[in-house]
């Protein structure tokens, strides 16, 4: 799946650009999120979430259709495992 990237306006004026990024284990799939304005100014990057690789693309758009920051992507994902476990 290739990158997804958004513009988010800011209060301030700025845009922030964040990128979505699947990210390929041995035998599962991860995320990488950056956001950057003129320069990255933040990324993360979160190995091991499923091994099924139409998941994680669905779950890399849901992310980036809700516009998730690096800053809060453990939490929505902590939730995300949560729900999937029931």
């Amino acid at each position: 799946m290739e990158p997804i990237t958004k513009e988010v306006s800011l209060e301030n004026g700025d845009t922030l650009y964040l990128t979505y990024e699947v990210i390929e284990g041995d035998s599962d799939y991860g995320i990488q999120l950056t956001a950057q304005r003129r320069m990255p100014i933040e990324s993360v990057q979160i190995p091991n979430i499923t091994s099924n690789p139409l998941e994680i693309e669905r779950l890399l758009v849901v992310l980036s259709t809700c516009s998730v920051t690096p800053t809060s992507v453990s939490d929505i994902l902590d939730d995300y495992r949560v729900e999937r476990a029931f």
